[in-house]
């Protein structure tokens, strides 16, 4: 089972097959704070601090989440949407559907 912890449907296609993970309403995210870079220079650094909406891992249970997300947890029951060369794209280059999910674990 997955649950789609993103903000938004994620539109898997599969030669003639569509499948669509509808958002559940919570969405993992990263918590962040800005942080001075260099002293008298308007440079930041971003630090990622924790995550929140993320549920701990459950038997077979899937998530669906951000890449950014996925890159900074690792956990094998995380994935994000292949969003690279394989992703199907409408005429503006915008992504409508992608072929299959990355894990990061």
């Amino acid at each position: 089972m997955m649950i789609n912890l993103t903000p938004h449907a994620i539109v898997v296609r599969d030669g003639e097959t569509e499948q669509v993970f509808s958002p559940s309403g919570t969405a993992a995210r990263l918590k962040t704070e800005t942080r001075p870079a260099v002293a008298g220079i308007d440079v930041v650094r971003t630090i990622t601090v924790g995550v929140e909406g993320l549920p701990d891992p459950r038997p077979g249970i899937c998530h669906p989440v951000s890449s950014l997300v996925a890159q900074v947890v690792r956990r094998p029951d995380l994935f994000a949407a292949d969003t690279g060369p394989t992703a199907i794209r409408d005429s503006n280059g915008q992504i409508v559907a992608v072929t299959g999910f990355r894990p990061f674990a």
